[in-house]
């Protein structure tokens, strides 16, 4: 009879304390297409804070701020994206896509954010702009206005 009532105290607080997972969004074709040519982009030399700018704003799921945005892409053009291997590059795109996808911030969002200051220091990209880099990020980074709130 003890069994039984530790499994439904067992029952209990997993019942109580389980939350369905936040749905990650996985790109679309088109989102695909976009965070290619935000990989081209940042595979330039001497890639446009502008260019940058326009492609973030593009691949985002949910629109980021201007300002924000802007400085991103301000901070991404100092540093040498140039110089990392195709395979890096597009992580990278993909990460500052999974910045905006709208995720919850203290489980992927905070993942991609430290995948790409990783990455920032592999292109050794100064200290200055990873902060930079690191600070409009945060920024940049959304949660779904529309988010479910009654999980429970």
């Amino acid at each position: 009879m003890e069994w039984l009532v530790s499994v439904f105290v067992v029952a209990a607080v997993f019942i109580t304390l389980w939350r369905p997972a936040s749905a990650v969004a996985t790109p679309t074709s088109k989102q695909d297409r976009r965070i290619s040519a935000l990989t081209l982009v940042l595979g330039e030399p001497h890639a446009s804070a502008a260019a940058i700018d326009e492609h973030l704003r593009r691949a985002s799921r949910f629109q980021p701020d201007p300002q924000a945005s802007r400085a991103l892409a301000e901070a991404l053009a100092v540093c040498d994206t140039a110089m990392l291997d195709d395979s890096a590059r597009i992580e990278l795109a993909r990460r500052l896509y999974a910045i905006t996808t709208g995720d919850d911030l203290e489980s992927a969002q905070r993942s991609a954010l430290h995948d790409i200051q990783q990455t920032l220091v592999a292109t050794h990209c100064s200290p200055e702009a990873t902060d930079a880099v690191m600070n409009a990020a945060w920024k940049v980074a959304r949660t779904d206005p529309n988010r479910r709130r009654d999980w429970w």
